[in-house]
């Protein structure tokens, strides 16, 4: 290989980790939100899977519940969730919540 390749494919390679470390955090995020969801339902019942709506189904929240929800979103992960985006679209699925919160780490993070 001549070194200009060599040179693109160590580029390359050395963009993998953050990519992995991405997902990997993801993944996290999205257990974490799992997992408030089901505190937050009280714990005896079933989260709406991933994709599934939230509110306005059985197994959902209903309006004190998704309060208590985005009290510990907050708590959690060290943001703050201001009432202009207290929108159903953000709070449509675990899936929305997560990329929601993760926009949200970023943010927090930039302005430190």
């Amino acid at each position: 290989m001549t070194g200009s390749v060599m040179r693109r494919k160590t580029d390359i390679l050395s963009k993998i980790p953050d990519v992995i470390r991405l997902d990997e955090r993801t993944r996290t995020v999205q257990e974490k939100v799992i997992e408030l969801a089901y505190i937050s339902l009280g714990g005896d019942s079933d989260v709406p899977s991933v994709d599934e709506p939230l509110y306005g189904t059985e197994a959902g929240f209903d309006s004190f519940s998704l309060l208590e929800f985005i009290l510990r979103l907050e708590d959690e992960f060290g943001i703050v969730i201001p009432d202009e985006d207290l929108e159903p679209d953000i709070f449509r699925s675990i899936n929305t919540v997560v990329e929601y919160v993760l926009r949200q780490i970023i943010q927090e993070k930039e302005t430190q």
